[in-house]
């Protein structure tokens, strides 16, 4: 499944017209080429350093990938999970983002809130009611509308595929945005899986 997207940074200094167009595709984890999983790897250890790793994801594989491209170049990743969680006992059905990234020399530019912009317009698409993340830097989520939450969470801790149990922790670095209409219970969640 690949979905084509023209993205258009919209900050000052943003990508000019000189530079060949910024498109992202969404592409099932299943279909992603060898050469595909090769350039997350890059991009992901590049921006990510202190988490780098000779495989192109953290944890878990992801549903789907959202990768922003150059021409032939990558430049912007961002792992998708959809997923159904339990917020207190209400069902919310989730589109968990992991690893964000944008290359180095387009920071700034306004790329990763353009991929945002894409991701919530595709979520509303597939009746999903809310954008979910972990970030220790929640700056870039907040400048587009999301809400930082403190909130007891469940999950299942996974590390170098081996599973210890299920972790219940009070955590403030969870973000989320609506897409749909469904209000955000304030209760206790549970992921039913892994972290993003």
């Amino acid at each position: 499944m690949t979905l084509l997207l023209s993205l258009q940074p919209s900050a000052p200094g943003a990508v000019s017209g000189a530079q060949p167009p910024l498109l992202m595709e969404l592409v099932a984890e299943i279909d992603l080429s060898p050469h595909q999983h090769e350039g997350i790897t890059a991009l992901r250890n590049t921006c990510f350093p202190a988490y780098a790793l000779p495989r192109s994801y953290f944890k878990q594989r992801p549903h789907l990938r959202g990768l922003v491209w150059q021409g032939d170049q990558l430049v912007g990743h961002v792992g998708l999970d959809q997923r159904m969680i339990a917020v207190g006992d209400q069902p919310v059905a989730i589109l968990g983002l992991i690893d964000l990234c944008v290359a180095p020399q387009l920071r700034g530019q306004g790329l990763a809130s353009a991929m945002l912009a894409e991701l919530q317009v595709f979520a509303r698409s597939k009746a999903l009611d809310y954008l979910f993340l972990i970030a220790e830097d929640p700056s870039l989520y907040l400048a587009n509308g999301f809400v930082q939450i403190t909130q007891y969470c469940s999950w299942l801790r996974i590390n170098d595929f081996k599973n210890y149990g299920v972790a219940v922790e009070l955590l403030d670095d969870i973000l989320i945005k609506a897409v749909g209409d469904a209000p955000w219970p304030d209760r206790p969640i549970d992921l039913l899986g892994y972290m993003f």
